[in-house]
């Protein structure tokens, strides 16, 4: 008679990629089993791996309605999206109507056709639009009477801004994740002998890519600047060497993030899950806008505020979010 123990090393050792042949062997070997006992483990494991199989294939099935993370971010858009294009349908902004209407239909993309693509899209676009509110609100912030300098327009660009950064929270969670086909969780947690590895998406795809990303645009922004104003001269002109010297700094900061987050902690985290892995993306969405910010030229200048005002605050989360990460993980 088998137990369970015997059941369970046989999953173990399969999962682990280690071949029948050789579980036998070591079976046969150094546990004393015989050949019947272990011809029944194997044949006891393929069953609950086929039930585990059907299951899932059940469940699975059963999801054919976007889940409540989704719906939070399709409301979340429309509430951001609709106050601004009658604004600028009435302001007859034919341009910034199209643009928004693009986006309302990547919104309804990810909802119901469920395309990553769109969300990547999406997210680029909200990036943009985040970062010129920021800019408004950085600039009516440093006034002591801000609130009463604001007309609506500004106040409502800020709260959509606001909306937009809350639907991207809920779009990059994990049952989003699964609506959009990059979770397999699930499917691991239900057959477990079917998938011997797999990874966290957002560590090992989603922040590497958007890092590389943002840092081939400020290398060019930095780059076409930098030949633009005379080269190495820049660093000598007394009137824009403190902004050059800046645009170095801020390229110095980036490879040092870079080389933290997609070197060293995509390694630490991708096969592992956590709650915290949606808000690392956030604020590395914010924190690579701002870079980019600092390597624009004219408007250098409200990057620099932002960093001053953020920079400090921004690294003690930072760093409790990467010390809280440690502690609540899930291994996958």
């Amino acid at each position: 008679m088998i137990t369970q123990e015997l059941i369970d090393y046989v999953k173990m050792q399969l999962s682990s990629g280690v071949t029948r042949e050789t579980i036998t062997s070591d079976l046969i070997s150094q546990g004393g089993w015989t050949m019947e006992q272990i011809d029944e483990a194997f044949q006891s494991t393929s069953e609950q791996s086929i039930s585990a199989q059907t299951s899932f294939q059940i469940q699975d099935s059963h999801m054919t309605q976007p889940p409540k993370t989704i719906k939070y971010f399709e409301w979340l858009m429309y509430a951001s999206l609709v106050p601004l294009i009658i604004f600028y349908v009435f302001h007859f902004r034919v341009l910034l109507v199209a643009i928004i209407l693009f986006e309302i239909f990547l919104a309804y993309r990810i909802v119901y056709y469920q395309n990553n693509w769109a969300r990547i899209v999406l997210v680029i676009l909200s990036i943009f639009r985040i970062g010129s509110s920021s800019i408004i609100s950085v600039f009516y912030i440093s006034h002591p009477t801000f609130l009463l300098q604001m007309d609506s327009f500004t106040l409502t660009s800020i709260l959509t801004a606001i909306l937009r950064i809350i639907a991207i929270y809920f779009v990059f969670r994990d049952p989003s994740d699964m609506w959009l086909g990059l979770n397999t969780n699930l499917q691991k947690q239900h057959n477990p002998l079917s998938v011997t590895h797999n990874d966290n998406s957002k560590w090992n795809k989603i922040i590497p890519t958007m890092n590389k990303f943002f840092s081939i645009i400020a290398i060019g922004i930095f780059l076409i600047t930098f030949f633009s104003f005379g080269g190495f001269d820049v660093f000598s002109d007394r009137t824009i060497s403190f902004f050059a010297w800046g645009m170095v700094a801020v390229l110095f900061l980036l490879i040092i993030m870079n080389y933290l987050e997609n070197l060293i902690l995509v390694k630490k985290y991708t096969n592992s899950i956590s709650k915290l892995d949606t808000w690392f993306l956030i604020f590395i969405i914010f924190r690579n806008l701002v870079l980019i910010l600092n390597v624009l030229p004219y408007i250098q200048i409200v990057g620099m505020l932002i960093f001053v005002y953020t920079g400090i605050p921004y690294l003690v989360v930072y760093f409790l979010l990467v010390r809280a990460r440690n502690k609540s993980v899930v291994t996958i």
